[in-house]
């Protein structure tokens, strides 16, 4: 399989090595407020290839960090979901005061605290103090 795939990789070289020197003849790329740039044309494709793969990795790359960091926080409430649901009432308060990086949530721990067995009502409070 290996094999095959470098001499794929050689044939696509090959093929684009022609190309490059079959298109050496010199283009002018005339660019904003009158400049001039004369290079091979070969050159010039190259370059906007490459330009656009670095635009659409840099679009790509954003999309992946907004979907880690909404990957992180749907977790850290699903733990907080499931401590709830597990852990008696006490417990639950300090893991909702160490969850928050807090020393103390304040009114909310104290609401936690009078709410015994809804766990609905503890999650959405431990999430409301979580956002900004």
């Amino acid at each position: 399989m290996r094999v095959l795939i470098w001499l794929l990789r050689g044939m696509v070289f090959v093929a684009l090595f022609g190309l490059a020197i079959k298109n050496s003849a010199v283009v002018d790329l005339r660019l904003y407020f009158g400049s001039l740039w004369q290079a091979p044309l070969s050159l010039v494709i190259l370059t906007s290839f490459a330009v656009g793969a670095l635009v659409g990795a840099t679009a790509a790359v954003a999309t992946l960090i907004r979907q880690r960091r909404e990957i992180s926080r749907l977790r850290d409430e699903l733990r907080v979901a499931e401590l709830t649901r597990s852990r008696p009432q006490q417990e639950r308060v300090s893991f909702l005061q160490r969850w928050s990086g807090r020393q103390a949530l304040g009114k909310a721990a104290d609401e936690v605290a009078d709410i015994s067995a809804d766990p609905a009502q503890v999650t959405a409070l431990s999430i409301e103090q979580s956002r900004p």
